[in-house]
């Protein structure tokens, strides 16, 4: 079983490099990092084998769901001051970047282990697939900038507000966290 996480925060500005090359800015927006892990059921590491390909195609709408909620988060402020307004709302920007340390484990040791991270094949398709999401449903002047897969890359941010938020999904729906500690396998 997949699951997805997106850490997203709220920015005034944030800047991608990637091997030592920008690939953008953005000023005020959200900054969205996203990373794939696997349940208890692990899948086998490369090549792509059927079950990860079988695995992808049950994300496919979990990732529209996604789309769809983190355009529509509303956390811009309103006249008033509250948060009431979408990325969309204010024609913000997105950075959208991979990061597969978002499943590591610390429990025990020092050292991080990465064992719950999807393999690299399943995790670059549904980054890709993610960002063809977004980038569908910006016009072309508020178009999300990227990280590359898998590449050093270099994130400079300035987090408004502090705004963080945490989203947790899998093929069936959104994850609360009891689900994605207990229930998902995730530990």
């Amino acid at each position: 079983m997949l699951i997805i996480r997106y850490v997203i925060q709220r920015c005034s500005t944030a800047k991608i490099s990637a091997n030592g090359a920008s690939r953008g800015q953005i000023q005020h927006g959200l900054v969205v990092l996203f990373g794939v892990g696997q349940g208890p059921t692990k899948l086998p590491p490369m090549p792509l084998a059927v079950d990860q390909q079988s695995a992808v195609a049950s994300m496919q709408s979990t990732l529209l769901r996604c789309t769809d909620k983190i355009l529509g988060l509303r956390v811009f402020p309103d006249e008033a001051g509250k948060m009431n307004r979408s990325i969309v709302d204010v024609k913000g920007r997105l950075a959208f970047v991979s990061q597969f340390t978002l499943f590591a484990d610390c429990q025990k040791g020092f050292r991080p282990s990465f064992i719950n991270a999807a393999p690299a094949s399943v995790a670059e398709e549904l980054y890709h697939l993610q960002l063809a999401h977004f980038e569908a449903r910006f016009s072309i002047d508020l178009c999300p900038i990227s990280g590359i897969f898998a590449a050093d890359m270099e994130i400079e941010l300035v987090n408004q507000g502090p705004i963080t938020i945490v989203l947790d999904a899998d093929a069936k729906g959104f994850l609360g966290e009891s689900a994605v500690r207990g229930g998902a396998g995730l530990q």
